[in-house]
């Protein structure tokens, strides 16, 4: 029990051994249920709702003038939200009406409760509830509920429903919402004139549906509402780097980087908010190696050293991790350059060995240092494929996956002039066994996914 239900509970035990002095009030239980509320308890909400059901039954009963308030209520359905309980969250939402209109509470649901109500469907995904309660709270303001006006925050829940939803039609629902908005707020009718949040959700909803050019016509958007004083501040990295990762996922890294060059350039002129950082860069590093051609392979060198460069000048805080590393190095092996790939490799090495711990070689950097082993003119494909998987476990301590030692006997497969050859292939596809082969093609082509996504 919570310090604060178990000194609740003294105070009433006090009470009705004769302390009429302290007589528990509404406020009394009211620090219970907001202690409740921020509490990362599972059974909060439980307890919440007990604790709301006492504050009832003793008004009901005349013992206690305690009736909840609308504090009360909103501090039930915020526990309700906080641990993904939205049926929950809109039930009281939905006692509290009608204890309103029986005229056991004084005032209606407000901003809080309904806001509340909506984020706990927003985070649950349940985007269509959302807006539903959303366009209740709306009628409700319009019908007379002044305590009921949508802000900011209650259209901001139903924007990032809609983001998050994997709807076809959810990014242009989004935008539709936004549309409202601004209409809504230059007719004077509510204050939700939208904010950096309210643009971004809509950005990030047209990045998740692969809709690179739609993200970007609402950045551009964002720049022109900015210059004409219709938005208190300009697209931020928030902003740019989702609309560089849509078009990084879509494979056009020339957008991609044009893109992060404006952002820089932004930066440069002033504008802080802008300032680009590791995942912008690395977002134009994985859409280069996507591109599987030898002068993307080349460009994404060409980005890395930009980084290091820009890093040790002091201009951004963008030193290469091994994220980093292990795109341009995938790029390399996309291309059949070993020796690029073995180079990039030996420097990200003495990086870690220097004191860059964020540059410490993975498991995916040694998958794809290995394929670009099994895909170039490399001599001795085998014997460089063991010495990485030793340089692995013993320099840093990692043990070989069954994809990775697949990758090793595809290296072996070509070193077929190699003495050790047939019995390393033997060696190896026990090992693979032991460890379990990935079953199927479907695990295959997941594990280069996860080598492609860094």
């Amino acid at each position: 029990m919570f310090k604060a239900e178990a000194l609740l509970e003294e105070m009433y035990q006090d009470f009705l051994d004769g302390n009429k002095s302290a007589r528990p009030n509404t406020q009394s239980f009211n620090v219970v249920l907001d202690a409740l509320a921020k509490s990362r308890n599972p059974d909060s909400a439980k307890r919440a709702e007990a604790v709301l059901g006492q504050m009832i039954d003793l008004s009901s009963s005349g013992t206690l003038s305690v009736q909840p308030d609308t504090y009360s209520y909103n501090s039930v359905i915020n526990v309700y939200a906080k641990h993904g309980l939205p049926d929950e969250a809109e039930g009281v939402l939905r006692r509290m009406t009608k204890a309103y209109h029986d005229g056991i509470l004084n005032e209606p649901p407000n901003t809080v409760s309904y806001t509340a109500a909506i984020h706990a469907f927003a985070r649950a995904g349940e985007c269509s509830k959302a807006a539903f309660l959303l366009e209740e709270m709306y009628q409700e303001f319009l019908d007379g509920n002044e305590s009921a006006r949508p802000n900011n925050h209650s259209f901001s829940g139903v924007l990032d429903a809609l983001a998050k939803s994997s709807n076809p039609d959810s990014a242009q629902r989004a935008e539709a919402v936004l549309d409202r908005m601004i209409d809504l707020f230059n007719s004077g009718t509510l204050s939700v004139q939208p904010d950096l949040i309210s643009f971004s959700s809509v950005i990030n909803a047209y990045a998740k549906g692969g809709l690179a050019d739609d993200a970007e016509r609402v950045l551009r958007r964002m720049q022109k509402d900015y210059q004409g004083g219709l938005l208190d501040e300009p697209p931020n990295t928030i902003c740019y780097n989702t609309t560089i990762h849509a078009f990084a996922r879509a494979g056009e890294c020339s957008k991609a980087e044009a893109l992060l060059e404006e952002m820089y350039q932004e930066f440069l002129d002033g504008n802080k908010s802008a300032r680009p950082n590791i995942r912008s860069f690395n977002a134009v590093l994985d859409a280069l190696a996507k591109s599987s051609n030898v002068d993307s392979a080349r460009q994404a060198e060409a980005v890395l050293d930009r980084m290091i460069d820009l890093f040790n000048s002091g201009t951004l805080p963008v030193q290469p991790n091994s994220i980093s590393y292990n795109s341009v190095i995938n790029a390399f092996a996309q291309c059949g350059l070993g020796h690029d790939a073995e180079r990039l490799f030996q420097c990200m090495v003495q990086d870690y060995d220097g004191g860059d711990t964020s540059a410490k070689p993975d498991i995916i950097t040694f998958n794809v240092l290995l394929k670009s082993y099994s895909k170039s003119d490399v001599l001795n494909p085998g014997a460089k494929a063991d010495a990485a998987l030793k340089l692995m476990m013993d320099h840093f301590k990692l043990e070989p996956n069954a994809a990775l030692l697949i990758s090793a006997k595809i290296c072996w497969r070509k070193d077929l002039t190699h003495p050790n050859t047939k019995k390393r292939l033997s060696e190896l596809q026990a090992a693979i066994e032991r460890i379990g082969k990935p079953n199927g093609k479907s695990k295959r082509r997941g594990q280069r996914r996860s080598g492609k996504k860094h």
